[in-house]
C-alpha cells in the first residue's frame, strides 16, 4: 500500500517490522509459547520416544501392529512440528483427490499448534511476501479505478521492495527466536531437540514414515490413533503434567524402561540416550565383525 510523503527507507523499514511482528505473532499463538512449555515438552518426550522406537523395530515388527502405527502418527507429528512433510504424493490419484488431500491437510495444519511461519523455507516466505504485498497494493488500484483514490501505478512500482523488506523482517524475527531460545530454553528440552535431530539426520526415519501405508483392515482398527493424531491437550492453565504422570506414559513405550521414566523427566532423556548409544555400539560390534570376517576370509584364501 501506498505510505504517502515517506521516503523508500522509512516504508521499507515499516514493513520489515511488520514482517518481525508477524514472525513474533506466530510464536505467540504456536505450542513454542512460552505459556505452553509443559504441554511442549510432554508432545516432544512422546515424539522423540517413537522415533527411537521406529529405529528399533523398523524389521522386527508387523507394521499393522497398533502400538506400531501409533508411533508413526507421533513421529508424523515430529516433522510437522519442525516444517517438514512426512507425506508422499503419488501420480497415480486423480485431480480431485490430489486437491482434496491438499485442503484436508492444510486444515489438519492450521488446527495443530505449530508455527505456520517461521517454519517455511525462504522461498515460500519470500513468495508469500510477495503475495500479501500485492494483494494490498491491488486493492489501491481497485480503488484508484473506482473512486479515483491513491495512485495504483506507483503502489505496485513499490511491492518488489515491500515485499523484500517484509520477507528480511521475517527472517529477522526467526532469528530472534532463535537466539532467545538459547537462553530460554530449559536444560531437558533442549536435549530433547537434540536427540531428535540425532534420530532424524540420516533420512532414515522420515523415509520410514514417509513410506508406511496400513493395510485395509488396519483403516478400521486405527480410529483411536487418527483421534489421537488431531486430540488437543488441555490448553488450561490450571491443568499441567507433573514428571509422574509424564513418566508413566512414555515408560508405556519404552517398556523395560518404564520404570525409570516414571522417576522423572530427566531418567526418560537418560535412557533414551542409554537406548541410542547401546544401538550405536552394537551397530559398530556388527561392522567391525563384519571386516573381521571379511579380512580372515582374505587371509584364508
Amino acid at each position: 500500500m501506498t505510505e504517502m510523503a515517506l521516503p523508500w527507507y522509512e516504508i521499507a523499514f515499516g514493513h520489515a517490522m511488520a514482517g518481525f511482528t508477524v514472525a513474533l505473532a506466530d510464536r505467540a499463538f504456536s505450542e513454542n509459547a512460552k505459556r505452553r512449555t509443559e504441554k511442549r515438552i510432554q508432545n516432544k518426550m512422546e515424539e522423540v520416544t517413537a522415533l527411537e522406537y521406529l529405529l528399533g523395530h523398523s524389521s522386527d515388527v508387523v507394521k499393522s501392529d497398533r502400538e506400531y502405527s501409533n508411533n508413526i502418527i507421533r513421529a508424523r507429528n515430529y516433522f510437522e512440528r519442525e516444517g517438514v512433510s512426512s507425506e508422499i504424493s503419488t501420480n497415480d490419484e486423480s485431480h480431485s483427490r490430489y486437491i482434496s488431500k491438499k485442503i484436508k491437510k492444510a486444515v489438519n495444519h492450521l488446527r495443530r499448534g505449530h508455527e505456520k511461519v517461521n517454519n517455511l523455507s525462504w522461498s515460500k516466505k519470500l513468495t508469500a511476501g510477495f503475495g500479501i504485498e500485492f494483494f494490498f497494493d491491488s486493492i489501491e488500484v481497485i480503488t484508484q479505478s473506482i473512486y479515483g483514490v491513491g495512485n495504483g501505478i506507483i503502489a505496485l512500482g513499490r511491492t518488489p521492495y515491500q515485499a523484500v523488506s517484509f520477507f528480511v523482517g521475517m527472517q529477522t524475527g526467526k532469528g530472534f527466536l532463535y537466539v532467545k531460545d538459547t537462553f530460554v530454553k530449559s536444560g531437558e528440552e533442549k536435549e530433547l531437540d537434540s536427540i531428535g535431530r540425532e534420530l532424524t539426520a540420516d533420512g532414515k526415519l522420515l523415509d520410514i514414515v514417509r513410506n508406511y501405508s496400513p493395510t485395509r483392515d488396519l483403516q478400521v482398527k486405527m480410529t483411536d490413533a487418527e483421534v489421537a493424531e488431531t486430540k488437543e491437550l488441555p490448553t488450561s492453565d490450571k491443568e499441567s503434567y507433573d514428571a509422574t504422570q509424564l513418566g508413566k506414559r512414555i515408560g508405556d513405550s519404552l517398556g523395560d524402561a518404564a520404570e525409570s521414566v516414571g522417576r522423572g523427566l530427566s531418567s526418560g532423556i537418560n535412557t533414551l540416550k542409554e537406548r541410542i548409544n547401546a544401538r550405536r555400539q552394537a551397530a559398530k560390534d556388527e561392522e567391525e565383525k563384519r571386516k573381521q570376517d571379511l579380512k580372515k576370509r582374505y587371509e584364508d584364501y
